[in-house]
């Protein structure tokens, strides 16, 4: 707040309240989404915007909305800018234009309002709050070592699932049961098992967990994720051999590994995010497959996906987002190898930047070729 002159911050984008007020959403994100906020001084505590009383384990001072509780913030936006116009008022001693308030995210509805209602400028600080958060505390790292562990056990439990005859879908049931029971507090996307000859292609389940039976000598491309206690998110993803009769689906395979391992290699304090992504995408290249669409991998803590981001140079310089890692930021590697119109898959690692290069904290082998 005082790199940026700030007097208040004003916050709706879920992972930032949470970030700010260490609460959970007790009936998952799906429920945050339109329904919490905080408000931050420059000095004190903040105040927490909900629902529900659920988890407030700061002891803030809450403003409950549970009225509101199942309608877009949008459709009663007059309401929500009195709400936050009296709790920026009773936040600050300072009044008229040369107040600045920090927003990362606001309803057109309610910005329009709001402005008429609490004078100041008002600035965003979407980006700021996303660079802060790139750079993990001590407490934020065991979290994400927790969520790396579960997603682990989740991938023991698919392997174990995967048999001829077994459909995909119990696989993921598999991925689901092992995870629930490690604690999680929820998932931050369906698991995805596809299984074909080359997965995922025409000839396959496509890129979407599906009731297809599993052959006996299928590829399978596993991916999950989950947020542990904590509200901090773990990803994974595999590819598992069963059977035989695999030599172009194996080479294919054998040259994303060697992607994966350059962009660890590459993973250290003072490299950009840009560079991890030409290390993997050189490589691609130099195995002769095209160069892929997708970005190479993303930073992970309290959203699945988020700074710093692990993309090409021109895009990252293009949009500011070209960030030089630090000990302390998470990388997920995501790399995808393909086959233009017949076969593609990918592998997804977890590491920790640490003050001499990285940890893998996905600790599931690879499937060896």
């Amino acid at each position: 707040m005082k790199d940026n002159d700030l007097d208040l911050l004003l916050l709706n984008v879920f992972e930032n309240v949470k970030y700010v007020t260490d609460t959970s959403p007790p009936l998952g994100i799906e429920s945050a989404v339109h329904y919490y906020g905080a408000v931050l001084p420059a000095e004190g505590a903040p105040t927490l915007v909900t629902p529900y009383p659920g988890e407030n384990p700061m002891r803030l001072r809450l403003v409950v909305t549970s009225k509101y509780a199942y309608i877009p913030c949008s459709v009663v936006g007059k309401e929500y800018a009195k709400l936050y116009a009296k709790i920026l008022q009773d936040n600050t001693s300072r009044k008229g234009s040369g107040l600045r308030i920090g927003v990362d995210l606001l309803t057109f509805d309610i910005y329009h309002e709001l402005r008429n209602m609490f004078e100041g400028t008002y600035v965003s600080v979407c980006k700021n709050m996303l660079e802060t958060r790139a750079v993990k505390m001590e407490e934020e790292i065991k979290l994400m070592r927790e969520a790396a562990r579960v997603v682990d056990v989740g991938v023991t439990a698919a392997q174990k699932k995967l048999n001829p005859g077994v459909s995909e879908y119990e696989v993921a049931g598999a991925v689901l049961n092992a995870m629930a029971m490690e604690g999680i507090e929820q998932i931050s996307f369906w698991p995805v098992a596809v299984s074909g000859k080359t997965p995922p292609s025409s000839e396959s389940s496509g890129v979407m967990t599906s009731h297809r039976k599993i052959g006996k000598d299928d590829v399978v491309i596993v991916d999950h994720g989950c947020f542990v206690k904590g509200g901090y998110a773990g990803d994974i993803g595999r590819v598992f051999f069963l059977g035989s009769g695999h030599e172009r689906t194996k080479e294919l395979y054998q040259a994303l590994y060697d992607v994966m391992m350059n962009g660890i290699r590459k993973v250290r304090p003072g490299a950009y995010g840009s560079e991890v992504d030409e290390a993997c995408r050189s490589t691609i290249k130099e195995r002769g497959f095209p160069d892929p669409d997708a970005e190479i991998g993303h930073g992970m803590g309290l959203r699945g996906g988020e700074f710093p981001r692990i993309t090409r140079a021109k895009e990252a310089k293009a949009t500011g987002t070209d960030m030089k890692l630090e000990p302390g930021m998470i990388v997920n590697l995501e790399p995808i190898v393909h086959v233009p119109k017949s076969m593609w898959m990918w592998v997804e690692n977890t590491m920790l930047v640490t003050e001499s290069g990285n940890e893998v904290l996905t600790k599931f082998p690879f499937e060896p070729t």
